[in-house]
């Protein structure tokens, strides 16, 4: 898999580049992988095992380059993604940041992932969802320089930790274009997806009590209920039961056509993640079901 992701990135038409291999403390043949390529552009480098977003932010720490993109092992690039990326953030110099479509692949089934435009990228992502994928992305690393980089304690959501606090700063910049495939795994899906949900909650939570003011301002009587609701996840999460347990039941009789109140209320009387597992399972048989779009 590292084969094909490190030769999507050696045949980019954009040549000028810096391929930084950051090998996690791997038990398998990276490094003979790396040095069979035989390119004077890829610096390999090997560390302790410590997780994506300690990965990431050591190669950071050792990148030169003007603009940063990162890709997983077991994703590949479209050849022309970085040279349009890098002229579309030439040309719109207030830009920091521009993310892409991309292809997915789900149970051998390719979808074209398409993101919207949304008029305030800060509260769309904040309020709807994480429509940034990672390999997606090409930043300027000016952007990056004195800040806190990828949060471990918010893994597997550390980049959406980032790109919310980059969004609060800068304007986005979104290319119609798929530059990239991105093989989404069921098994490591539904594996992770407590903490998805539990750091997602946290974040989010964060982010609505730091600057309640001017959100509050825009959404009014959203506010309180979002406020509450993420709360309540993050108390689940950890431990407190009983006290979601209320909070959703007060949620779902302010807004009973809210089914995700619903869904977390039956889960609190359930040992951990058992009704969430039945509905993430759901979820992906009908994704396996979908039509392709190609």
């Amino acid at each position: 898999m590292l084969q094909r992701a490190l030769d999507s990135v050696t045949k980019q038409d954009y040549t000028n580049l810096e391929i930084i291999v950051v090998d996690d403390g791997s038990n398998d043949n990276t490094e003979q992988v790396v040095k069979r390529d035989n390119d004077k552009r890829i610096k390999y480098y090997r560390k302790k095992n410590s997780g994506p977003a300690d990965s990431r932010n050591y190669g950071l720490k050792k990148a030169k380059g003007k603009y940063i993109c990162f890709l997983d092992d077991d994703d590949t690039i479209k050849p022309d993604k970085i040279n349009k990326q890098v002229k579309f953030l030439k040309l719109n110099s207030r830009c920091v940041f521009c993310y892409t479509n991309a292809y997915f692949y789900l149970h051998n089934k390719q979808f074209l992932y398409i993101n919207h435009v949304p008029e305030n990228t800060y509260l769309s992502l904040l309020l709807k969802k994480n429509y940034l994928i990672c390999p997606s992305v090409m930043v300027r690393k000016q952007a990056l320089v004195g800040i806190k980089l990828f949060q471990k304690k918010y893994e597997p959501v550390e980049d959406f930790e980032l790109w919310l606090r980059l969004a609060k700063k800068y304007p986005f910049g979104y290319l119609n274009h798929p530059s990239y495939s991105y093989n989404v795994h069921g098994a490591n899906l539904t594996k992770n997806i407590h903490k998805v949900i539990y750091n997602n909650s946290r974040i989010r939570y964060s982010h609505l009590i730091t600057y309640s003011q001017p959100i509050q301002k825009r959404l009014q009587c959203d506010f309180k209920f979002l406020t509450y609701y993420y709360h309540a996840i993050q108390n689940y999460y950890e431990g407190n039961s009983s006290s979601s347990r209320k909070t959703f039941l007060k949620l779902i009789k302010e807004r009973p056509l809210f089914i995700k109140s619903y869904i977390f209320y039956l889960q609190s009387f359930f040992p951990k993640n058992i009704i969430l597992n039945i509905f993430y399972k759901l979820y992906l048989i009908l994704q396996k079901e979908r039509v392709s779009i190609v």
